[in-house]
């Protein structure tokens, strides 16, 4: 069985700049439901690629400091 922390250290680090949803959720360590909760709530936006492109997709530096934000706020 893979775990979370090994599907995330499989991702090239140059793949890392815009995460899909899935790698979004591992890297803030939540489950896709909660992290789809974030983006309704508007805690968290998708890129939107000039390509028209229909995959929701996440800035990497976005993400880490929206979870550092969560940090602070405990």
């Amino acid at each position: 069985m893979t775990t979370r922390a090994t599907k995330l250290a499989s991702i090239p680090i140059h793949e890392r700049f815009l995460l899909d949803e899935e790698t979004a959720s591992i890297m803030c360590g939540v489950c896709l439901d909660t992290f789809r909760a974030w983006r309704k709530a508007g805690h968290v936006r998708c890129v939107k690629l000039p390509i028209g492109d229909r995959r929701k997709l996440y800035r990497r530096s976005d993400l880490v400091e929206f979870v550092e934000s969560l940090g602070e706020a405990i």
